[in-house]
């Protein structure tokens, strides 16, 4: 469709506000084996079986075992257009219809729990043969598994093996095995070492609020398989603790997997690996805070509040099997405030929208669930040499050695004036944290563009303190407490006897059931539409699949939109509902779905409509609308609203941080828009009419000289008033095609095709009724 297409040209949706990530350094002094697997991490593997224009990127926090589930992975091209897909329940982001012989990179901004780390893949040509996988890691390799740095590292080898625990926790399709059914294989330090006799635990998060478990013992080669799964309703956590001696201490290795969504066509393989034996290692531990958890004693149960925690009195902690709270503490505020900010500066890069010797910097602060400009941010450019051919330094005397600039409210500082082919090193200040930047050369024939990252933690908002819990072996325990009629839950956990548990809690009282929606959506100005697109996510903040039930989850439009389209690979979740908008269909998994959706709106008499009606409220969202000089936003006052001009000269208004309770609606309007002139709308509608009558003349051409044969033969006065009938009928399709005409342009084409051709059919018709009422008058004559 026409308008389908437009607003698929402004695929590079809010690229302007989105933050540049950093390069993954290869850590010194890795032995050759070490460097050669360090080299594969961030670098694309080409793989026959994909389909051409394919590429998926897997994303983990220091360990295969460890898949980021919920985040957005980035693929950019050198001239900075830009693709976002969400990692699913494997990590894995897929990217598919991509051009063979195109330049991209994978770049990716994350914030997991109270830590967050980014990183980016080296740049990749897309083959014209099979696809590609590549694997990013947002930190360094865990504690006890000495090896490359973030985004640079594989996994730690042991005797030539792959280190088990590396990959212990990450569930991964067998197609060999039964669907629906989930084999878990439970080692100590090494794969030939199997732990047979043991409970394995698979804890079962329903939709319906229900929280189940299921045990089974290993088998000699320390397996179990639970069959009959669910794939549509259900998240699994598996679980075992192993006891172990650490000197002359036991310890217990709390092994935990990611969460698991079980497909419908193969079965999962899954590792639980603990440490050796005795082998010096620390606890293995997979619970998200490993010093926290080290820090607390035996008995203790810190539990972490964030989110709307106001109404939070008290914490239930409820063991599996029973269902039932056996103990609850109550909640103690504790203050917020920013700590552990960390922050990187990402390797300046050529930016064509900019003029030569400029370079734009953004200031960014990474969240989970996006990333947000951050101002008064303090960026100082020092210049480090001159040119080559300036050694005089008559170029360096006419720069300021170090240049200073603050970000200003959209979080972009733009230095001019640099000199092409001299060297320039950025730092910055934020919140006392210094970060510095790696040395760079001006370009020459165009700027160049930076981003600096930040991220920072805030204390829990609230905190529930358990002691002197008793320790059971075999007990899987989950927190729990309710707020205006809803339940929030941590992710199931094991307690051990050395050592404490430290767990998180989101409470959000505002949501929607239990689920919200977000949107970043950009409007462009396109001939008679304003062109849209928009990636909308649907968060799930629960650790349990979300069922919106048989009809799915409807998620409208805004008023009087035309031409709406989803992205195709996401077709099968998505359906079309031409008069509301879009329909998600089956469960939405924990931490929430995500797809693109194109749309258009009219311009008419050069105003523009926004009126979409919310019944999840807005998260945390973003509205982009292009602007040019005339152009008067009408909207509600006290935003945070303000005209933005990106690098390459657009002008837009934008709304950010946008913040709307459920069943509300974002309402605001444009004027002053381009328009076709006058004339143009009349010759549209001219042409049109004219193709009316050249129709209507070739229909009834025909039909009329017959009718003049056969007039002189008379008719009877029934045979008049049913040609006077059939008559009436043709001038009402004649008049509902001259009125199909006038509104085409609010049409997309698809919609005015069918409506025209099915007039047109209509019309053929009638003219055959009236030839053949006038042959039989003749006839009986």
């Amino acid at each position: 469709m026409r308008t389908a297409l437009r607003a698929a040209r402004v695929a590079w949706l809010y690229l302007a506000l989105a933050a540049v990530l950093s390069s993954g350094v290869l850590s010194g002094g890795i032995e050759s084996a070490w460097a050669q697997m360090g080299d594969a991490l961030g670098r694309p593997l080409p793989v026959e079986g994909l389909d051409v224009g394919t590429v998926t990127v897997r994303v983990v926090d220091g360990a295969p075992s460890k898949p980021l589930v919920g985040i957005d992975v980035q693929l950019l091209t050198p001239d900075g257009d830009a693709r976002t897909a969400r990692t699913d329940a494997q990590g894995r982001a897929t990217f598919v219809k991509l051009a063979a012989g195109s330049r991209h990179y994978a770049r990716v901004l994350t914030e997991d729990g109270e830590d967050m780390k980014t990183t980016q893949s080296e740049p990749f040509d897309i083959p014209s043969q099979g696809g590609l996988r590549l694997m990013l890691s947002v930190s360094p390799w865990q504690a006890g598994a000495a090896g490359p740095a973030a985004g640079a590292g594989g996994p730690m080898m042991r005797g030539g093996m792959p280190n088990p625990r590396e990959m212990s926790g990450m569930a991964r399709p067998e197609s060999n095995d039964d669907p629906r059914s989930l084999t878990i294989r439970v080692v100590r330090g090494q794969m030939s070492n199997n732990v047979p006799d043991h409970p394995v635990h698979l804890v079962a998060f329903a939709s319906d609020g229900s929280v189940t478990r299921m045990t089974q013992r290993t088998d000699a080669g320390g397996r179990v398989q639970f069959k009959d799964l669910d794939t549509r309703k259900v998240a699994y956590y598996a679980m075992s603790v192993l006891p172990r001696q650490l000197g002359e201490r036991t310890v217990g290795d709390r092994l935990r997997s990611s969460i698991i969504m079980m497909p419908p066509q193969v079965g999962l393989r899954l590792l639980l690996a603990g440490e050796l034996p005795d082998g010096g290692a620390a606890p293995a531990e997979d619970l998200s805070d490993v010093e926290t958890q080290r820090a607390l004693g035996p008995g203790e149960l810190v539990v972490n509040l964030y989110g709307q925690t106001g109404n939070v009195q008290s914490v239930e902690l409820v063991e599996v099997t029973e269902g039932e709270p056996v103990s609850v503490a109550k909640t103690r505020v504790s203050g917020a405030s920013p700590s552990n900010v960390r922050g990187m500066i990402t390797p300046a890069q050529p930016q064509s929208s900019l003029q030569a010797g400029t370079l734009g910097v953004t200031a960014m602060r990474v969240r989970a669930n996006g990333s947000e400009p951050v101002a008064q941010v303090e960026i100082r450019l020092e210049r480090v040499s001159a040119p080559a051919g300036d050694a005089a330094g008559d170029g360096a005397a006419a720069e300021v050695p170090t240049r200073r600039l603050v970000t200003g409210a959209e979080g972009i500082a733009v230095f001019t004036g640099l000199t092409a082919d001299a060297q320039y090193r950025l730092s910055a200040t934020m919140l006392g944290t210094e970060v510095g930047g790696d040395v760079f050369t001006m370009t020459d024939g165009s700027g160049m563009s930076a981003s600096l990252n930040m991220a920072w933690e805030s204390s829990a908002e609230g905190q529930a303190h358990f002691r002197n819990l008793p320790y059971k072996p075999d007990a899987v325990y989950f927190a729990r407490t309710q707020v205006a009629g809803k339940t929030f839950t941590s992710a199931p956990f094991q307690m051990v006897a050395d050592r404490g548990a430290t767990m998180r809690m989101l409470v959000i009282e505002s949501l929607s059931d239990k689920v919200g929606f977000s949107f970043h959506a950009q409007g462009v100005i396109d001939d008679v539409y304003m062109a849209f697109q928009s990636q909308m996510t649907i968060h799930n903040y629960s650790y349990a699949p979300w069922d919106p039930g048989e009809d799915g989850l409807k998620i409208p439009l805004p008023a009087g939109f035309v031409g709406a389209q989803v992205e195709e690979s996401m077709m099968q979740s998505v359906a079309l509902d031409k008069d509301n908008g879009f329909i998600w269909r089956g469960a939405v998994p924990p931490g929430g779905a995500e797809f693109t959706g194109f749309f258009s709106l009219p311009i008419n008499k050069g105003a523009v409509s926004f009126d979409w009606p919310l019944p999840l409220g807005a998260l945390n969202s973003l509205l982009l609308l292009q602007k040019t000089p005339g152009v008067v936003v009408d909207e509600p006052s006290g935003g945070q609203s303000r005209d933005w001009v990106d690098p390459g000269g657009r002008t837009y208004h934008v709304v950010p941080r946008i913040s709307i309770q459920p069943q509300q609606r974002m309402v605001l309007s444009m004027r002053g828009l381009p328009q076709r002139p006058a004339w143009e709308r009349y010759v549209t509608v001219g042409v049109g009419f004219l193709v009316l009558g050249l129709l209507g003349w070739g229909f009834g051409g025909v039909y009329w000289a017959r009718r003049q044969q056969r007039a002189v033969a008379g008719a009877d006065d029934s045979s008049s008033r049913l040609r006077q009938k059939i008559d009436t009928r043709r001038k009402k399709l004649l008049d509902d095609l001259a009125a199909l005409e006038l509104a085409r342009g609010e049409l997309d084409d698809k919609e005015y095709d069918q409506r025209k051709a099915k007039l047109t059919r209509q019309l053929e018709s009638v003219y055959r009724e009236l030839d053949d009422a006038s042959a039989d008058t003749a006839a009986a004559r």
